[in-house]
């Protein structure tokens, strides 16, 4: 951002300084003409009334010629009489000249023709006499090419000093522009600094506020994460614990043991469903997983869930059913997989026993339904949350972890899905992904 904020300010400033200078050759060259025709006609103005008065000969009107100036007589046919700086008989007939047509229709006229030779422009002005007869001065002056064409070494050497300042003061500015965003990380930790405006941009407060905000919120997260990771380990490993200790100790007879033993083996296993939760969270966090698309048919894909879980629906009479339409979409096979197994696992685990998970797959949508406990409506916008449970006593008693829904946010998120509930307590839920491919 830094380059592209330098570039833009040296082409912004270069470009100023060309517009400026063409600008200001522009206004300089107006400026000259109006003072040469302002020149031109004093200079016209004097001569014709020397000459009107009869102080001077028709002749003596070259001895007002200079160098730069050139006064001429022309006759009311166009014959030229006198001329300070030509011979008037070697000269055609200027009854034509748009400067003599105008000053014997308007009794006076103006004109300017380049000389693509000598790179000139040359300026006429002419008036009616009360004879008739029409007097003529002219100049010549540079035109704006030649002007360039003179002051062509001045003006390339200010084009480099130019490029050189654009430069510099591209660079310092988007140094002093960018020094306060770039010391905002290690100031973000300030409450006040979103109402500092002499550390933060006005415009940015809101964006540091928002920073702050999400900072604490995702701190707040994480110690309460920590918290409960810490909570659900220990409660198995206690458990496991305080069973060992008992075979330990002697303190269990020979008859328990085997009881005690599954007690163990069925903490053990949903401590290994905890962490291996915990880690595939982990790794939905950080994006690290290489992400495979691919064309996936969900209504296939629940049909492989049903399997899975049928065992342990069978075990309390629940009944699966899988229904719908065939249809595909791009996305990740397994996480997908991930998104229907935990819908329908946590379907089956807060059912009543004999009850029914219905899944249904349409065009752009999964549905999953069943006929257990519901969701109270104070629950339903939080369940999506980190070891979140409605009902701890029986989330514990069926093995739940707490992270299945949270996974299942995660899945659905990463596929442009859209999560809805509907529940009902002691009626059922339902929990619909709408994805917008």
């Amino acid at each position: 951002m830094e380059a592209k904020i330098t570039l833009s300010l040296f082409y912004m400033g270069l470009l100023s300084a060309v517009i400026a200078i063409t600008l200001s050759v522009i206004t300089f060259y107006g400026t000259i003409q109006e003072q040469i025709q302002r020149d031109l006609q004093a200079s016209g103005d004097m001569v014709a009334t020397v000459y009107e008065n009869g102080f001077i000969q028709p002749d003596d009107l070259t001895k007002f010629g200079t160098e730069d100036l050139r006064v001429t007589l022309i006759s009311a046919d166009g014959t030229v009489l006198v001329d300070s700086q030509a011979a008037a008989s070697e000269m055609d007939d200027h009854s034509q000249r748009p400067e003599i047509k105008d000053a014997q229709s308007l009794g006076f006229g103006w004109a300017a023709r380049e000389s693509q030779t000598l790179g000139t422009s040359d300026y006429y002005y002419a008036q009616e006499l009360e004879s008739g007869e029409i007097l003529r001065v002219s100049v010549a002056a540079v035109t704006v090419p030649m002007m360039l064409g003179q002051a062509y070494p001045g003006l390339i050497g200010i084009l480099i000093l130019l490029f050189i300042l654009a430069v510099v003061f591209a660079v310092l500015l988007t140094k002093r522009l960018l020094r306060p965003i770039k010391s905002l990380p290690a100031q973000l930790d300030d409450p006040t600094l979103a109402s500092d405006t002499t550390r933060v941009y006005p415009e940015l407060a809101p964006f540091v506020l928002e920073i702050q905000n999400q900072r604490a919120m995702r701190e707040q997260l994480r110690q309460e994460f920590t918290a409960n990771v810490s909570h659900e380990l220990k409660t198995p490993l206690t458990t496991i614990s305080g069973y060992a200790e008992m075979i330990e100790t002697g303190l269990a007879k020979p008859e328990d043991n085997k009881k005690i033993a599954g007690v163990i083996h069925k903490e053990a296993g949903r401590l290994l469903q905890l962490i291996g939760e915990i880690i595939r969270l982990s790794e939905l966090d950080a994006s690290g997983e290489e992400v495979r698309q691919e064309r996936v048919e969900l209504l296939g894909l629940a049909k492989e869930c049903r399997e899975t879980l049928e065992s342990a629906a069978s075990q309390r009479g629940i009944r699966l059913e899988v229904t719908g339409c065939t249809w595909a979409l791009w996305g990740n096979r397994t996480q997908l997989w991930e998104l229907i197994y935990n819908l329908m696992d946590n379907a089956i685990r807060y059912n009543r026993d004999n009850g029914t998970v219905t899944v249904e797959v349409g065009q752009g949508f999964l549905s999953v339904r069943d006929t257990g406990i519901g969701i109270p409506r104070e629950h339903q916008a939080r369940i999506f949350e980190r070891f979140y449970r409605v009902d701890k006593s029986h989330s514990r008693a069926t093995g739940g972890t707490g992270l299945g829904l949270s996974i299942v946010k995660h899945v659905a998120e990463a596929h442009k899905g859209k999560i809805s509930v509907e529940s009902t307590v002691n009626v059922g839920t339902e929990i619909r992904v709408t994805f917008t491919e």
